[in-house]
């Protein structure tokens, strides 16, 4: 059992920040397509979690010695002897023949991406250290390589929202790195290693704080491109987020810091998946894919589609192509119908209008009208409550006054 437990202590099994933070990228780059299915999203969780512990076994591997001189990593089995150099070669191997059978589940664009550009990036990290000057670099663009992947996984190729997604996933792991970079800096310049702290000196937060607007920049920037307006609420949490990491890091928790980002991969997330409207078929490969998506939708027996904020000429050659009805919400006059919600037709939708709305009258602005005839009323209403003025015979019977005698004598008795 203690054999086991060296062996998970080795791929950080009991400190799974690590595999959130590179999962994060993958779930992000799953969610900005629009035709994921389970397989996909299982091939990336799983994917995350073998890769990142065959990363924690390959770093171990060649850093054991280093390790071995620092407080925080001189317990890991191969720095303290737990496990043997042989030992951890082939468990390591192990960890690389699950990581390959998951990657011969995907197509040959992924194979290819990863066995000539992720696989010697993975390699070549634990090395960074030792020649580069800015090793948390090398990392971000190879942590946020999970997004690009996630993403070809599902399109066999890598759009330009993709890219950018990814630039902005690199600016925060290089942010989040260099927290975590703080906690070993007086380790590392006794063993003379490399990290963004020591190149930067006294200006490392100010960096850091620079790189995670990047980060929030480009994230608004997809945003915007992309009509994702969930993400405009979840910039604020990022935001709040740099202010509270840069909190805790001049506190002298940075090791919290580090841990905070756990969090920060939700927004990204969220907001691809349930968010907004995402314009659909920008490129050739999506496209294709969503006339695909309709002809098997008419094979299974539909009867029609609704084609949302599609390019119209991409919906036009879809319309002409199926022999279903379609109907267009914000993908132009080639359809056979359009489809508008009766809140954006009669102008009363709250907050930012759709782009592919198309306003006719302003109700919004006759049910302002109405709630302030609504208050009024209600306000007179209280107030002739108060001043009791409800005995107006207009507006109730009257009981004649003998009887009302007779009914004051047999209400004594009561």
């Amino acid at each position: 059992m203690n054999k086991v437990n060296s062996y998970l202590s080795l791929i950080r099994f009991y400190n799974p920040i690590g595999f959130w933070l590179l999962l994060w990228p993958g779930l992000w780059g799953l969610f900005i397509t629009n035709s994921f299915e389970i397989d996909h999203f299982t091939i990336v969780v799983l994917g995350s979690f073998l890769t990142r512990s065959l990363g924690c076994a390959i770093n171990d591997l060649l850093d054991h010695k280093y390790d071995r001189e620092v407080d925080r990593t001189k317990d890991r089995p191969l720095a303290n002897g737990e496990l043997s150099i042989a030992e951890g070669i082939i468990f390591t191997a192990l960890l690389g023949i699950g990581c390959l059978y998951l990657l011969s589940l995907t197509n040959a664009f992924v194979i290819c991406f990863v066995a000539f550009i992720a696989i010697p990036m993975i390699i070549l990290y634990p090395l960074m250290k030792r020649f580069l000057g800015i090793p948390q670099l090398f990392l971000g663009l190879t942590f946020g390589l999970s997004l690009p992947i996630s993403f070809a996984i599902v399109n066999e190729s890598i759009s330009m929202d993709a890219w950018l997604l990814y630039l902005a996933c690199v600016f925060w792991i290089v942010a989040y790195d260099s927290y975590y970079a703080l906690c070993d800096i007086d380790d590392d310049r006794k063993l003379k290693l490399n990290s963004l702290p020591i190149f930067f000196g006294d200006d490392t937060r100010k960096v850091i704080v620079l790189l995670f607007t990047c980060f929030i920049l480009l994230v608004i920037c997809f945003a915007k491109v992309n009509n994702l307006q969930m993400m405009s609420i979840g910039v604020l949490f990022l935001i709040y987020q740099a202010y509270f990491q840069n909190k805790l890091s001049k506190e002298g928790k940075n090791l919290d810091a580090f841990k905070s980002n756990s969090h920060v991969g939700l927004v990204p997330g969220n907001a691809t998946w349930i968010g907004g409207f995402v314009a659909q078929g920008k490129t050739a490969d999506k496209a294709i894919r969503i006339l695909e998506h309709t002809l098997e939708l008419q094979e299974a027996g539909a009867i029609g589609v609704e084609l949302e904020v599609v390019p119209p000429k991409v919906a036009e050659v879809i319309t002409k192509k199926v022999d279903i009805m379609t109907l267009s919400m914000g993908s132009g006059s080639g359809c056979d119908g359009q489809y508008l919600f009766a809140n954006d037709v009669l102008g009363y939708t709250q907050g930012k209008i759709p782009r592919h709305a198309r306003i006719y009258r302003d109700f919004k602005k006759e049910f302002s009208k109405l709630q302030a005839e609504r208050v009024s009323a209600f306000k007179e209403f209280h107030d002739d409550t108060v001043n009791k003025k409800f005995n107006d015979p207009k507006i109730t019977v009257n009981i004649d006054e003998s009887e009302f005698e007779k009914f004051l004598k047999l209400s004594e008795k009561f």
